[in-house]
C-alpha cells in the first residue's frame, strides 16, 4: 500500500523507515525458525548442517529426534508400536503429561477468567 498522495516527504521517509524496521523485526523472528526446522531432521548427533544434508542426500536426514521426543519418559520405548505402546505413551511420556497438565490448567483458567 503506497503512501497517500498528500503525504509530505518527511512522512514518506518515516513510512519507509517504519516498513524497514517491521521487515527487520519479521526477519529477526522468522530466520531462526527457518534454520532450526531443517536441523531438527539431522541424522547426526550434533546440531549442525552436514555435507549430506546440504547435498539433500536422504541418508543425512532422520526422524530420530522426533522419536526421542515422543518416547521420552516411557517404560519401554523400544517396544513395537501397538496398542500397549500407545497406552504407555499416554501414561508415561513426558510430553503427554505436560500436554495434559496444560489442558487442565487452561480449562480452569478459562473457567476462572470467564466465570
Amino acid at each position: 500500500m503506497a503512501a497517500p498522495i498528500y503525504a509530505t516527504p518527511l512522512e514518506r521517509a518515516w513510512r519507509t523507515a517504519y516498513l524497514g524496521f517491521c521487515g527487520l523485526v519479521f526477519f529477526f523472528l522468522i530466520a531462526p525458525i527457518l534454520v532450526i526446522i531443517p536441523l531438527s531432521f539431522n541424522a547426526e548427533a550434533y546440531f549442525t548442517f552436514t555435507d549430506r544434508m546440504l547435498r539433500l542426500d536422504p541418508a543425512g536426514f532422520s526422524l530420530r529426534w522426533y522419536d526421542t521426543l515422543l518416547t521420552m519418559g516411557m517404560t519401554d520405548s523400544a517396544a513395537p508400536r501397538d496398542r500397549a505402546w500407545w497406552a504407555d505413551v499416554w501414561a508415561n511420556a513426558a510430553w503427554v503429561n505436560a500436554a495434559k497438565n496444560s489442558m487442565i490448567i487452561g480449562f480452569f483458567a478459562t473457567i476462572l477468567a470467564t466465570g
